[in-house]
C-alpha cells in the first residue's frame, strides 16, 4: 500500500512537517526523579528513537506552567531547572529529521485527584502550592497567574528550539473544567454563557500566541464532546463554536480527543482492547464539518494501522493522525510502512499495561510495553556470542515468555530448544480466540510464533521439559516458562458435572448452554462471560469484592466492569454464596446503600472464575540443582501477574544473565 496521504508533507504557517504522523503526549513516568519534573536521558532517547523512525511530529507529554499543577513524575517548564532537559530532547528529536512540538498544561485539580488515589508518597514535598479549589473557587487573581505562566513557559519552550506549542484543554484539565458546564458553576465573567466559560481558555491561547513567532503553529487539545456527563456537558456544536473562537486568536490545529478521568468515558481517554479501532473518527468528521476551512484537524484514537490512517486522511476526516502506542510498540512504525516492511512491524495490543498501569504502578521506574522491550531501556546492550561462548539454553513453555527468550537468545547467538507440552505454541494467549474483540491478541501470539520459526529456534512441540529431559540434554540453562492454568472447579455442595473453570470455557471445550452463573468475577471470569455472550447467554456474576474485575489493571478492569453490565449481565458483588444444591446457588449481598439483598437462582452450569496457578515445575527445579544448572523461573510460572511481567522478565534472563 503506498499510503500517498500518510506520508505527504504539510506545511503549516512556517513549518514543514514531513508526513502526517503524530505522536501525541503521553506520559512516560521518564522525569530524573518523581518531583522535579526534569526531562531524563531516558526520555531524550525515546523521543528520539521515535523521530529516528519516520514520525512527522513529536510531542512531549504534558508540561506543567505552573507549580501548582506540579505531580509526581511530570515534566514541568516553569523554572530554569527544567530548560537544558527540554532542549536537549528537542536538539535530539532535530538531529534525526523530525520536528518537536512542546504541550503546555495545567491539570486543574484532576491531577490531584489522581494523585490522592495512589498515595501520599506520590505527591511529595517539593510541590509548591496544591491546586485544592475547584474551578469555582479559584480567585481570579491566581487565574491571572496561571494565564502569565503560560506566556512564560511558550516564551522558554520558544528559546529552546520548539517548532511547534500546544495547548492541552481536553480530559477534565483546567481549561475543559471551565468550558463545560458540569464543572463550571461560576457567577462571574468566567461563567455561565459558552463566551464566557470559554474565556479563560482564550486568555490562555492569546498570551501563548503573543510569546511565539508569527510563522510557529499553535495546536490545542480539546475533547470533541463530554461523555457520561448529562446534558450539562459540552456539545459537539458548542466545541465547535470554541474552536472557532481560538482560531481567531491563532490557533491552527484542534487537536481532538475525547474522555474525562471522573466517568466511564475514562475508556476514551485511554482506550483498552474493548474500544473498537478508530472510535472516535465519526465524531472528529461531524466537528470538521462545522470549523473553519482554514483550521487544520488531527484525529485521535485507537489509530493504529497506516491502513486506517490513510483511510481517515482520504476521506477528509482529518489533516495530521495521532499514532501513540503504535509508535511506542514499535519505534520505527513509520519507516517500516514507508519502507514495505510491515509484516516486521510489533503491534500494538491495547493491553494498556506498559503505557498506563506501569506508569501508575509505583513498582515500575516508567512507562514499558509488552511489544517493545526497548522502551525505557534504548541503552541497553544486547550483546552477540560468537560460537565458543553460545550456551545450550532449555526453554519450558511456548507461550508469550518462552517465545520471548527464545528469539533474543537465538538473536544473541546461543542455541535455545523451546519445548512445549501440548501440540501448539502461544500457551494462555491462545485463549484470546475466543473473544472476536482480542483479534490483536491472536495476531500478536501468531506474529511471534513465526518470527521464531523464523529465527531458527529448534522448536519440540508435544515435548514436556521433565527431569529426566534435563538430565539427558544437560543443558548450561533452563529458563522455566510454563505459565499458569486455571484451579481444578471444585464448589461444595454442586453438581461437579456443572461445575467448570474459565479455561474450560475460552478454550472451546465446555460450551456454555441454560442458566449459567459466574462465580469469581476476576478478569479471567469477566472474559468467560463475555465469552458466554458470544454463544448468546447472559450468565449472572457473582462477585465476593466490591467490584468487578480488579485484578485487571486500572483501564482493562473500568472496561469489563462498565462493558458487562452494559450487555444485560447481572453482576451482583459484595456478594457471599451461603448455598449450592445439585441445582441451586443461594447468596446474600450488600447494597451500596448497607442494605443486604438475598436470593437463590438455578444454574445448568457454574463457572469458576478463581485466578490461575503456576504450572508445577518443582522437578525440573530439582534436577537442575542436582546437576549444577542455573534454572530461572520467570513469567507466571514464577508469579501470576501480567504479559507485561512475563515478557519483560524473560527479556531479563535472556539479556542480562545468560
Amino acid at each position: 500500500m503506498a499510503y500517498e496521504k500518510l506520508f505527504s508533507p504539510l506545511k503549516i504557517r512556517g513549518v514543514e512537517l514531513r508526513n502526517r504522523v503524530v505522536l501525541p503526549a503521553m506520559m512516560t513516568k521518564m522525569t530524573t526523579n518523581e518531583h522535579e519534573g526534569i526531562v531524563s536521558d531516558k526520555l531524550v532517547d525515546y523521543h528520539a528513537a521515535i523521530a529516528k523512525g519516520g514520525c512527522g511530529l513529536n510531542i512531549t507529554e504534558v508540561m506543567a506552567v505552573h507549580p501548582s499543577t506540579h505531580g509526581y513524575a511530570y515534566c514541568a517548564l516553569y523554572e530554569e531547572k527544567h530548560e537544558a532537559g527540554v532542549k536537549k530532547m528537542i536538539d535530539a528529536v532535530h538531529a534525526n529529521g523530525g520536528k518537536m512540538c512542546v504541550q503546555l498544561w495545567h491539570g486543574g485539580r484532576t491531577v490531584n485527584a489522581m494523585l490522592a488515589l495512589l498515595g501520599d508518597e506520590y505527591k511529595g514535598g517539593k510541590r509548591q502550592a496544591i491546586m485544592q479549589e475547584t474551578v469555582n473557587d479559584i480567585p481570579v487573581s491566581l487565574l491571572d497567574e496561571i494565564v502569565e505562566a503560560f506566556g512564560v513557559a511558550a516564551q522558554r519552550a520558544v528559546r529552546l528550539g520548539a517548532d511547534v506549542l500546544e495547548y492541552h484543554t481536553a480530559h477534565m484539565y483546567l481549561g475543559h473544567t471551565f468550558m463545560s458546564r458540569v464543572w463550571n458553576q461560576r457567577t462571574d465573567e468566567y461563567g455561565g454563557s459558552l463566551e464566557n466559560r470559554a474565556r479563560f481558555v482564550r486568555r490562555v491561547i492569546q498570551e501563548i500566541r503573543k510569546n511565539m513567532p508569527e510563522d510557529m503553529p499553535l495546536f490545542m487539545r480539546i475533547d470533541v464532546h463530554d461523555d457520561f456527563v448529562g446534558e450539562l456537558g459540552l456539545t459537539t456544536e458548542e466545541v465547535a463554536q470554541v474552536l472557532t473562537w481560538v482560531h481567531e486568536d491563532g490557533v491552527d490545529v484542534a487537536d481532538v480527543s475525547r474522555g474525562n478521568g471522573c466517568t466511564p468515558a475514562l475508556r476514551y481517554e485511554v482506550p483498552t482492547m474493548d474500544t473498537p479501532n478508530g472510535f472516535n473518527l465519526p465524531d472528529v468528521k461531524a466537528l470538521k464539518a462545522l470549523l473553519p476551512p482554514t483550521m487544520k484537524v488531527m484525529a485521535v484514537g485507537r489509530i493504529n494501522t497506516g491502513a486506517l490512517a490513510e483511510k481517515a486522511l482520504e476521506d477528509g476526516i482529518c489533516d495530521l493522525v495521532a499514532m501513540g502506542r503504535a509508535q511506542i510498540a514499535d519505534h520505527d512504525f513509520v519507516n517500516k510502512h514507508k519502507e514495505g516492511r510491515e509484516d516486521e512491524i510489533r503491534r500494538c495490543i491495547a493491553c494498556n499495561k506498559g503505557c498506563f498501569d506501569a506508569v501508575m504502578d509505583k513498582r515500575m521506574p516508567h512507562m514499558m510495553c509488552t511489544r517493545n522491550l526497548k522502551v525505557g531501556r534504548l541503552d541497553r546492550p544486547v550483546r552477540k556470542v560468537d560460537a565458543s561462548e553460545a550456551k545450550t539454553v532449555l526453554i519450558a513453555g511456548g507461550g508469550l515468555a518462552g517465545l520471548t527468550a527464545a528469539q533474543l537468545l537465538k538473536t544473541r547467538g546461543h542455541n535455545p530448544i523451546l519445548c512445549e507440552a501440548k501440540g501448539e505454541l502461544g500457551g494462555q494467549m491462545n485463549l484470546a480466540k475466543a473473544l472476536p474483540y482480542k483479534y490483536e491478541w491472536v495476531n500478536m501470539i501468531n506474529w511471534e510464533i513465526e518470527n521464531t520459526k523464523k529465527a531458527g529456534v529448534d522448536i519440540r512441540l508435544n515435548t514436556p521439559v521433565t527431569a529426566e529431559l534435563v538430565a539427558e540434554i544437560k543443558p548450561d540453562h533452563v529458563i522455566v516458562a510454563t505459565g499458569a492454568h486455571a484451579p481444578a472447579p471444585v464448589l461444595e455442595g454442586a453438581d461437579a458435572a456443572k461445575v467448570c473453570t474459565y479455561e474450560d470455557i475460552l478454550s472451546g471445550k465446555v460450551a456454555p448452554a441454560g442458566n449459567v452463573v459466574v462465580i469469581g468475577a476476576t478478569q479471567y471470569g469477566c472474559e468467560a462471560t463475555q465469552a458466554c455472550l458470544e454463544k448468546g447467554i447472559k450468565p449472572v456474576v457473582l462477585e465476593a469484592g466490591p467490584m468487578m474485575a480488579m485484578d485487571a489493571g486500572w483501564l482493562r478492569g473500568f472496561n469489563l466492569m462498565v462493558n458487562i453490565p452494559m450487555a444485560g449481565v447481572k453482576c451482583v458483588t459484595s456478594c457471599t454464596v451461603t448455598g449450592v444444591t445439585a441445582s441451586e446457588i443461594s447468596y446474600k449481598a450488600v447494597n451500596r446503600d448497607k442494605t443486604e439483598v438475598t436470593d437463590t437462582i438455578p444454574y445448568d452450569l457454574v463457572i469458576l472464575g478463581n485466578k490461575p496457578v503456576a504450572n508445577p515445575f518443582a522437578d525440573v527445579e530439582a534436577k537442575c540443582g542436582e546437576l549444577g544448572i542455573p534454572c530461572h523461573i520467570v513469567g507466571d510460572a514464577k508469579q501470576v501477574e501480567s504479559v507485561l511481567w512475563a515478557a519483560n522478565q524473560a527479556a531479563d534472563v535472556a539479556l542480562d544473565v545468560i
